[in-house]
């Protein structure tokens, strides 16, 4: 059988011997099972009859050599492999080879753009090339070159900043070598070359799209909105005392990495624009809608009581815009709700208003209460929500809850006849995707708890709280 041929397992290792230096020493490796002949491209017969093994001598060649080596199987007709080498320099005194310089485009990348290397200066020897090599050290001698495996990115003369090779926020490093290329990676210079020189090394600093983060405000007792924001990525993550310049709507100047600038108060229906661009030139934009309205109702306080004739609840407005009518509407598992009541409002005023509703056929136990504002024209909010426990109650009630609609923090007042401890707090959106939870803790008597919503969507969601022994839900809108 032609087993060298079939495996192709023919390799060639060449180099220098270090004895004598007018030559260029090459071995070869193989599996097989016959007897063997190697020529070279000339036709010469260096060995004959021989049997496989692993760095069998096959001769000295003359330096900076082109050398190609078939091996042929002596007992099967058409079985041949062939394999070469490019024979270099073993003798420094012969080296009149010479370092040049790399000059690079620019140091600070963009995202998106390309750094080109160049290095024209190089003095070579035959049959050397000059190899441009990005990597992570930061000092390259000819006693210390990058490892190919491990501390080389990519060879080549230019590079473009897009994080498929080299990551963003990521100094690399450039260098030129001088060498002949090396045997088994092509592209890549051979680092037995005693010729081998070695440039310059310039940093480049990858850069990462500059991004800029808002943090928004929405004022619904006037409409008004504000914001704040921060600025990342460009020139600033590298250089400390490098900043960004801002321009847009509402704000202009500078700004520095890690800083925040608080803009407002805006009036509702506008836009705003924020440009960033750093000393390299880098930019970054964002736009974004305002949208904060007014809540036509300003309230004041939403609280109730049991009395002996009923459920009281109370409340009062600050100022009206419009106002209509206040519906009282009742629940007892904070999902269904019955309208018990409507109450007219007082239209526009800017003077405090005091309202109260005794709902005389309230249910035992705990009724969730919701007060919903209709306006002139029929647009309706709701400015609050507030439960009652008629009787002897060691359950749990969620009490109050505000502001309404959310923003930023919902704040939740939950009463408790006992010591619960451990529970579970759950927000579901309308088609019951669950978008919150968290492990909460409540002891026996009023509970104040804090929740984040900045995330949210505009829109209603479910708020449920379970116990060991109860389940308490209410609705919640941002």
């Amino acid at each position: 059988a032609c087993y060298v041929c079939d495996l192709a397992n023919l390799t060639i290792d060449a180099g220098c011997n270090g004895v004598d230096l007018d030559t260029y020493d090459v071995s070869i490796s193989f599996e097989g099972n016959n007897q063997y002949t190697v020529t070279d491209q000339d036709g010469n017969v260096w060995l004959s009859g021989i049997t496989a093994g692993d760095d069998i001598f096959v001769g000295a060649f003359p330096n900076l050599s082109t050398i190609t080596l078939t091996i042929s199987d002596d007992w099967v007709d058409d079985c041949t492999l062939e394999v070469g080498a490019d024979c270099i320099l073993c003798d420094p005194s012969q080296c009149n080879s010479e370092p040049g310089t790399i000059m690079v485009n620019q140091m600070n990348l963009c995202p998106g753009a390309t750094v080109i290397a160049d290095a024209d200066d190089f003095l070579l020897m035959p049959k050397q090339s000059v190899y441009y090599i990005f990597h992570n050290q930061p000092s390259v001698t000819v006693d210390d070159l990058p490892d190919f495996d491990t501390e080389v990115y990519t060879t080549g003369s230019f590079l473009v900043n897009d994080g498929s090779i080299i990551p963003c926020g990521t100094t690399a490093y450039v260098t030129a070598i001088g060498a002949m290329e090396d045997n088994d990676i092509t592209g890549f210079p051979n680092y037995d070359d005693v010729c081998l020189t070695v440039g310059n090394t310039i940093p480049i600093n990858f850069l990462c799209p500059i991004t800029i983060a808002t943090d928004e405000d929405c004022d619904t007792d006037t409409g008004e909105f504000s914001y704040s924001f921060t600025v990342s990525g460009g020139l600033p993550e590298f250089v400390a005392a490098e900043v960004y310049t801002i321009t847009g709507d509402f704000f202009n100047g500078s700004i520095a990495l890690g800083e925040t600038i608080s803009v407002g108060p805006i009036s509702d229906g506008e836009s705003y624009t924020i440009n960033a661009v750093d000393g390299n030139g880098c930019e970054g934009s964002l736009t974004k809608d305002i949208q904060c309205e007014k809540l036509p109702v300003e309230l004041i306080s939403l609280e109730g009581s049991a009395t002996n004739e009923g459920n009281l609840i109370k409340w009062s407005t600050a100022a009206e815009i419009e106002n209509d009518y206040f519906t009282l509407s009742a629940s007892t598992d904070g999902v269904n709700f019955e309208e018990v009541a409507t109450i007219q409002g007082n239209g526009t005023t800017s003077i405090q208003n005091n309202y109260d509703f005794l709902d005389r056929n309230a249910a035992s136990g705990t009724t969730i209460y919701e007060l919903k504002q209709t306006d002139f024209d029929g647009s309706q909010a709701i400015p609050g929500y507030v439960s009652v426990t008629r009787g002897e109650s060691s359950g749990l009630v969620i009490s109050n809850l505000y502001p309404v609609p959310v923003n930023e923090l919902l704040t939740l007042e939950i009463v408790s006849g006992v010591e619960v401890g451990t529970s579970s707090l759950t927000m579901t959106d309308i088609s019951g995707r669950i978008v919150m939870n968290y492990t909460i803790e409540i002891q026996n008597g009023l509970n104040s708890i804090q929740v984040p919503t900045s995330f949210l969507a505009s829109g209603v969601y479910m708020l449920e709280i379970a116990t060991a022994a109860a389940v308490v839900s209410a609705k919640v809108i941002k």
